[in-house]
């Protein structure tokens, strides 16, 4: 019987990657730090000022990603940003904060552009919209403007038209992934129950995500929180567990599509060194240092001359646990790796992964 890990002897680092005063910039920052700590303490720009900690006196003003913010009332890990993923056919925003923050600003997204809801279940994160008759003439918000010209692009003349929101913990902590669907009733038949698998006219899904991560990232400072929001889809994306033996796995709620992606691409971006892949067995082949475990600490001189890294060679298998992937790592004699350096390891998969 698995069991989560609810805590660990070390807060595990969150990875962003964001773009300060036209910099690009890369930092390491634990969930509940400010953007104005880790830019005095971390990254040593010091220009930035703690004045009245309230947003009032713009005194820790800094630009991210081309938006000018306050510091002081942004979590370090919000200034990644928003951003659109896919993978195959899909697409989908992720937000830096938790679905109870984003729940507000999706439906005030809808409420400025003067459309009504008409279906709301925070316990399964959905929002439906009305079913709207567009006028080209009369359509004059972004979200009518987007569903019209692309009927006009895609020849449809008829049926009526919504938009269905699906709302996501993401795989890292206080992350949210928004999935939005298009439909036309004149295309399908709509069904009530389920999200469908893909959008009937795919540019409106395009635009309208387009459309709608460029509002949440303008009032990224806002951090109203819904309470009937709180327990949206409270089953996690990415969950430290262990088994049995007390050793520690990953459990990923994925497809494997997505699993395998994620995996891969958190291992680079956490700069492990991949040395061989096996898709169909579902195997990473990794060499890890102390270093890369702990990418917080710098090496000092002494540690440079005197004493050489030990790597370690790991395989890190996928293996199957409807509904998702459970990730395991071994060492290079095929016996499960020591439970800290596998907890550290797949600590990292979390925390890079997108």
């Amino acid at each position: 019987m698995a069991s989560n890990i609810r805590g660990t002897a070390k807060m595990a680092k969150i990875h962003v990657s964001t773009t300060i005063n036209g910099s690009a910039t890369e930092y390491l920052c634990d969930p509940n730090q400010t953007l104005l700590d880790v830019l005095r303490d971390t990254l040593g720009l010091t220009g930035s000022k703690e004045g009245c900690g309230s947003g009032d006196c713009g005194a820790c003003s800094v630009m991210i990603n081309g938006r000018l913010v306050c510091s002081c009332l942004v979590l370090a890990p919000e200034a990644e940003g928003v951003k659109i993923q896919k993978l195959g056919d899909q697409r989908w925003l992720l937000v830096p904060q938790a679905p109870a923050v984003v729940w507000p600003k999706v439906k005030q997204f809808f409420a400025d552009n003067g459309v009504a809801i008409e279906l709301e279940q925070p316990q399964t994160g959905r929002i439906d919209t009305e079913w709207m008759t567009i006028s080209s003439k009369a359509a004059r918000d972004v979200v009518r403007l987007s569903i019209s010209d692309a009927r006009q692009s895609a020849g449809v003349t008829t049926g009526r038209d919504r938009v269905r929101v699906l709302i996501e913990p993401g795989i890292r902590d206080r992350s949210t992934e928004i999935h939005l669907r298009y439909e036309n009733d004149s295309k399908s038949m709509p069904h009530e129950d389920v999200m469908p698998a893909q959008s009937d006219i795919v540019e409106v899904e395009t635009q309208l995500l387009n459309e709608l991560g460029g509002y949440i990232a303008a009032n990224v400072a806002d951090a109203s929180i819904s309470f009937v929001a709180r327990n949206i889809s409270t089953q996690s994306k990415a969950e430290l567990q262990r088994d049995a033996s007390d050793l520690p796995t990953l459990r990923l709620n994925l497809d494997f599509d997505r699993a395998w992606a994620t995996v891969n691409q958190a291992l680079h971006e956490a700069n492990l060194d991949v040395t061989d892949v096996d898709r169909s067995a579902g195997v990473f082949y990794v060499t890890v240092t102390d270093q890369m475990l702990n990418q917080e600490e710098k090496p000092s001189i002494w540690t440079r001359w005197f004493r050489s890294e030990h790597k370690r060679n790991v395989t890190i298998l996928m293996e199957p646990k409807p509904p998702g992937f459970d990730l395991t790592v071994f060492d290079d004699n095929g016996q499960r790796t020591a439970a800290d350096v596998a907890e550290q390891i797949l600590i990292m998969i979390r925390e890079f992964a997108t």
